[in-house]
């Protein structure tokens, strides 16, 4: 409403500007709707100045309470200024007027802050995990309960592909457990009875029984979503650099308004200072500092998005300009999530083999059955009389011929098939590598950015795909370890992961994720790519930086805009109507390059 009513009283000043701009007298028979514009103009402008002058004025003296200036409290003395000398002309007959003056600089003040404002709630809104999403729960007593009421010591039972909701003791092994969202391994860990399962996990092959360690409040996964929560919640530098602005700003505007009303009343007159003063407060209005910003950046948002790059805020956009060290998590990231067989050595037909693979996993839930199986199509898989799952060891069937069949790990990424005891095929499992790592990487080269693989994988997984891209890599890290990396590079680090186990890094510096990422990773990820082309994130950054130079451009265009129309108004020779002018043509010309730049991009 504030914008409509805005937009109301700067149409009527069009009107009321002829006179001093074209020296219309009163002779031109038009004074009584000269009259009635004016007071429309204070009608309409009032409410403007209680529904956008109000908070402002708040957030301004919050400020000055703790010893700091703002541009909001520049912004309030402005537009009060004109708007209480606007009043005073409007009942001593005076003919000047600046109602316009004053809810233009409220009304572009506001949306700068609305921008903001609504980017940092929706991010704080996708941090936390959300226990509800993750349904209710059978225990031991035969009650049925959701996952945030679950006590400390009651019996859950978890079924397979569910995601564990707190942290629990095993109470009967072996069970392979899917922890590569919290720990980054990207093959399964069998668990023993006893064992600890951290909430997150994902049992694979069979439901679990646990003792609940925590409650939901308290278990690993809510942990981790708090301190990303608590690692978020930062002033914006936008934010940041326009209050440094203000405070060196706001005293030299209101020391020039005060001589300039000395000057002016000594020299000339009470009334000719008084419109030096508020010539001086309104042309220093920081208006294009408070639309500059949020208005090129949410430009370049949009642009990024039509190409598959969703930022969560605008600060965003800010901290990835600055970066020049990139870390990426392997599994999942640089490596596809599902594992594949690299390589199969067969002593039998090979056909006969796929045929038996195929049998055996047809059912599977594991990653590394998953990944047979996708190996022995398109062979039509044979017929089995029986078939089990031996649990931590393999898959176990007979065939109509009598034969016994067994599928078994043995040793790191290795599976063999054993027909009637004799292993018969071997099988190497192995990530894959996503397609566009070597381009990314490339592409951030190009751009000065120094990369990485940060994993808490094993060590020689992470050194084949380290090797691939040539990259150095630190492996087996625990997401404090991460936390620890990202912190000692700072804001020039970007993190790129999807697991929980990132979910600390991604929230201490600029996280990026890609799609089928964790739903606490994806929704705390400051950038978020829409496609899995890697090749995306040099050209976020590339963007970013483009931007934020443009944006430096703008509030060095600013300042040196206020401090010459300072000085010319601070002289006596600047109007008052003139100053409120100037002030509009330089949000004007904001608005002019920032289109200018979406249009040239």
């Amino acid at each position: 409403m504030s914008v409509l009513l805005a937009m109301a009283v700067m149409m009527l000043a069009l009107f009321l500007y002829a006179e001093d701009v074209y020296g219309v007298s009163e002779a031109d028979g038009l004074g009584w709707l000269r009259s009635f514009y004016r007071y429309a103009s204070a009608a309409l402008a009032t409410p403007v100045m209680l529904l956008c002058g109000w908070p402002l004025a708040r957030h301004a003296f919050a400020r000055l309470k703790n010893g700091a200036w703002s541009m909001s409290a520049l912004i309030v003395v402005g537009a009060t200024a004109a708007y209480g000398l606007s009043v005073l002309h409007l009942f001593t007959a005076s003919s000047a007027v600046y109602f316009d003056s004053a809810v233009a600089a409220l009304v572009l003040a506001t949306l700068g802050r609305y921008l903001e404002a609504t980017a940092r709630s929706e991010a704080a809104r996708r941090v936390a995990p959300d226990s509800a999403a993750l349904g209710a729960y059978a225990l031991a007593d035969g009650r049925t309960v959701m996952a945030a009421r679950i006590e400390v010591g009651a019996v859950v039972r978890v079924e397979a592909d569910r995601r564990v909701p707190v942290d629990l003791e095993l109470l009967e092994g072996p069970v392979d457990v899917d922890t590569g969202i919290l720990t980054g391994e990207s093959m399964p860990t069998t668990l023993a009875a006893g064992a600890f399962v951290p909430s997150g996990a994902v049992p694979l092959d069979r439901a679990l029984e646990g003792r609940a360690l925590a409650d939901s409040r308290s278990s690993t996964l809510e942990c981790l979503g708090a301190l990303a929560n608590r690692l978020t919640v930062e002033p914006s530098p936008s934010s940041r650099l326009a209050d440094r602005l203000a405070t060196i700003l706001t005293p030299l505007v209101i020391v020039l308004a005060l001589g300039a009303l000395a000057y002016g009343a000594s020299a000339r007159s009470v009334g000719e200072g008084v419109q030096a003063a508020l010539a001086v407060v309104l042309v220093a209005c920081p208006c294009t500092y408070a639309i500059s910003t949020p208005l090129i950046q949410w430009l370049t948002l949009q642009r990024l998005l039509a190409r598959g790059v969703l930022f969560r805020s605008a600060d965003a956009l800010e901290r990835l300009a600055n970066v020049h060290v990139v870390a990426f998590d392997k599994t999942g990231t640089l490596t596809s999530s599902q594992l594949s067989v690299t390589s199969a050595e067969t002593s039998a037909d090979a056909w006969q083999v796929r045929a038996w693979v195929g049998a055996l996993e047809a059912e599977t839930r594991h990653p590394i059955g998953r990944a047979l199986l996708a190996w022995s199509v398109p062979v039509v898989p044979a017929s089995l009389t029986s078939r089990r799952i031996v649990i931590g060891s393999g898959v176990e069937g007979v065939d109509t011929a009598g034969r016994r069949l067994f599928i078994r790990a043995d040793g790191e990424g290795d599976v063999v098939l054993e027909v009637d005891d004799s292993i018969v095929a071997r099988f190497e499992i192995a990530e894959r590598a996503r397609e566009g790592g070597g381009e990314a990487v490339a592409g951030l080269g190009a751009l000065g950015v120094q990369t990485t693989i940060l994993t808490g994988d094993a060590p020689e997984r992470a050194s084949r795909v380290a090797e691939a891209l040539g990259l150095d890599y630190e492996a087996s890290l625990s997401p404090e370890q991460k936390l620890d990396w990202v912190r000692r590079h700072g804001a020039r680090a970007a993190m790129v992961g999807d697991g929980i186990n990132d979910v600390p890094a991604l929230a201490a510096t600029v996280g990026i994720t890609l799609p089928g990422g964790s739903e606490l990773s994806s929704g705390l990820a400051s950038v978020k790519l829409l496609s899995t082309d890697l090749a995306l994130i040099p050209m976020a950054i590339a963007e970013a930086r483009d931007t934020m130079k443009t944006v430096r451009r703008m509030l060095f265009f600013a300042t040196s805009y206020n401090l010459v129309f300072l000085a010319i108004a601070a002289s006596g020779h600047l109007r008052p109507v003139f100053a409120g002018i100037s002030m509009l043509v330089s949000s004007l010309v904001t608005i002019g390059v920032a289109s200018a730049k979406r249009g040239a991009a």
